[in-house]
């Protein structure tokens, strides 16, 4: 019998651009699950993290029910109501951005903020506790968000396994740090904070990681090797 190919799919850091992310993806996970190679580990970064958080939470509904209502809930997106306004200048901002500690603590160098993003995120996801279920019904083996740590620059990937299997730890080499967590809205926004665009997100789960983040894409847009690690180490088969 052929050993299984182990698929992961790494979904990068897009802005504006997560919408195309979705549509595409939406046209890419039916065709890769015809052909029984379904996604094993998601690893995303930035918008990445909202498209690969919501299909870990929804691929018990198949393929093309978890891509589909990842398009609707793009659709479904109000940005004014979400980002909240968008009035205060560039010149607070960077003022705010030099001022490192305040901003750090207030968020008030940013020109943006997520608004009602997290509550939004929250209803759509319906079930945080659902990625936990879904990785437990073998419906994926592991989920990674990434993020970079704004007090010493290096980048984290929040990632949910199985239980019993030990992640990667720590790259050195590459200043990349594996803690595995019960994703949450908090992790994806903290893996979607542009510095000066929008304020750093506080993470207080895993205890161990606690602290302040920045967009993961300041370090890793791409997060491929996430991936690779986490397919070696998360895979059951």
């Amino acid at each position: 019998m052929a050993e299984r190919q182990a698929v992961g799919l790494v979904i990068a850091g897009a802005g504006a651009r997560g919408a195309f992310e979705a549509g595409a993806i939406s046209a890419l996970l039916p065709r890769l699950e015809e052909a029984e190679l379904r996604p094993r580990v998601l690893l995303g970064t930035s918008a990445g993290s909202i498209n690969a958080a919501y299909l870990a939470a929804h691929l018990h509904l198949g393929a093309k029910g978890a891509a589909d209502g990842l398009v609707g809930f793009w659709r479904s997106l109000n940005k004014p109501d979400l980002m909240g306004s968008l009035a205060r200048t560039a010149l607070p901002a960077l003022l705010g951005y030099a001022g490192r500690i305040a901003y750090l603590k207030t968020g008030k160098g940013s020109i943006a903020g997520f608004g009602r993003f997290s509550e939004v995120l929250d209803e759509a996801v319906g079930d945080w506790d659902q990625i936990q279920a879904n990785i437990e019904a073998g419906e994926l083996d592991a989920v990674g968000l990434v993020a970079t740590a704004a007090a010493g620059g290096g980048s984290v990937v929040f990632t949910q396994g199985p239980a019993g299997v030990a992640l990667p730890g720590l790259d050195k080499e590459n200043g990349i740090r594996y803690v595995r967590a019960r994703l949450g809205a908090d992790h994806v926004i903290a893996s979607s904070s542009i510095p000066v665009f929008f304020p750093p997100r506080k993470v207080d789960e895993p205890p161990e990681a606690s602290g302040w983040y920045w967009d993961g894409g300041v370090r890793i847009n791409t997060p491929a090797l996430p991936a690779e690690a986490c397919l070696r180490r998360c895979c059951k088969g």
